[in-house]
Formats: C-alpha cells, sequence, structure tokens
C-alpha cells in the first residue's frame, strides 16, 4: 500500500515514526501538502468562528430582543430617545389640533370610553415602564396611530358612519393593535407627520 502511494503521490522523506520503528516506506509530499492544507482549513473556520462571535457582539450593540417575538431587530434610537422623540411629536399634533379648533381627548364625547378600554389594555401590554397616553382627536378620518414612545392616538371618526365602531371590544382591538406597534418598536415619526398632515386638511 505504501508502495502504491509513493508510486502514484511521488517519492517523499520518512516519518519519524517510520524511522523510531524501522519501516522503510515514505511519506509522500503531497500527503504532507494536504495535511498542512488541512490545518490551514482548520485554522481558518476556527477563525471563522471569532469573527462570527465578534460580528453578534456588534449586533447585540445594535439590536435589541423584540419583546413580543424574541426576535433580533435592528434599532438606533434608545428607548430614552424614542419616549422623548415620541413626547416632542405629541405635543406637535396636540399644538396643530388646538390651532385648528379642532377638539382634543375629553372635550370629544368617546375620550371617557377610550381611556377606559386604553387602561385596561394597559395592565397587560408589553413594556409597561413606558409613559403610556391615549388621545383622541375630532376628526372625521377613519384611523388610530401611535408615534412610539408610549403615545397613542385615535379620531373620532372611528366611532363614526356606518362602518364605525360598535362596542369596547372592537374598540380594544384597534387600540391594542397601536399598542402592539409600540411593544414591537414599529413606530416612527411617520405616523405623527400624518396625523398632522389630516389635521390641516380637515380644517
Amino acid at each position: 500500500m505504501a508502495l502504491l502511494l509513493d508510486t502514484a503521490l511521488g517519492d517523499g522523506v520518512l516519518c519519524p515514526m517510520q524511522k523510531v520503528f524501522g519501516l522503510q516506506t515514505k511519506r509522500p509530499r503531497c500527503l504532507t501538502m494536504v495535511l498542512l492544507i488541512g490545518f490551514a482549513l482548520l485554522s481558518a473556520l476556527t477563525g471563522c468562528a471569532s469573527i462570527d462571535r465578534g460580528l453578534m457582539s456588534v449586533s447585540d450593540a445594535v439590536s435589541s430582543r423584540d419583546p413580543v417575538t424574541g426576535q433580533r431587530q435592528i434599532n438606533l434610537v434608545s428607548e430614552d430617545q424614542e419616549i422623548q422623540k415620541a413626547e416632542e411629536i405629541t405635543r406637535q399634533i396636540l399644538s396643530v389640533a388646538r390651532q385648528k379648533g379642532a377638539k382634543i381627548d375629553a372635550e370629544t364625547l368617546y375620550y371617557e370610553r377610550v381611556s377606559r378600554v386604553f387602561d385596561r389594555l394597559k395592565q397587560v401590554v408589553h413594556r409597561k415602564n413606558l409613559p403610556w397616553e391615549i388621545h383622541v382627536l375630532e376628526s372625521p378620518e377613519w384611523n388610530a396611530f401611535t408615534v412610539g414612545g408610549g403615545k397613542a392616538f385615535v379620531f373620532t371618526g372611528i366611532f363614526q358612519t356606518d362602518v364605525g365602531l360598535k362596542d369596547d371590544n372592537e374598540l380594544a382591538a384597534v387600540l391594542a393593535h397601536e399598542m402592539a406597534h409600540v411593544a414591537a418598536r414599529h413606530a416612527s415619526e411617520k405616523g405623527g407627520k400624518l396625523a398632522i398632515a389630516k389635521l390641516l386638511i380637515d380644517a
């Protein structure tokens, strides 16, 4: 067998173990090269594992676990920044609504009902530590939205017309949907900008 290897792979040098045991077979140079390449690949794979660990560390620094699904999500905004931005956008929305003479919150017919349902949902929502708030804005628009940071909005239009919400169960479904967006950190400034645009159009 050793002669076949020597013939097939060419002449080689004696292996140290062969010298000790007095064996005269030679280890082919190609086999030595194969062993060296295998060692290099093993080293590279070990290096890949180190790189993977390094990349995971970077990923951990810029991503967080979705509190609802447990999946990783990239968020370059901290929770404190999210809350601060949401409070700023909320002030802007309420300011524009007041300037346009729209009824807000307790001035509307629906605020007590919305608040009651919202308060019940707050007891079971993910991210309970957020400063949760609900606002009701007078507008014929059939919509509810969030700007993140625990802030949610409902237009009075969702209670009106033939397709308006009929009971607290339907209202809870709408509010829970918006709260889930907040919990999963899906919200952005887009919701706030759309709300201001709607208020301006409706005025």
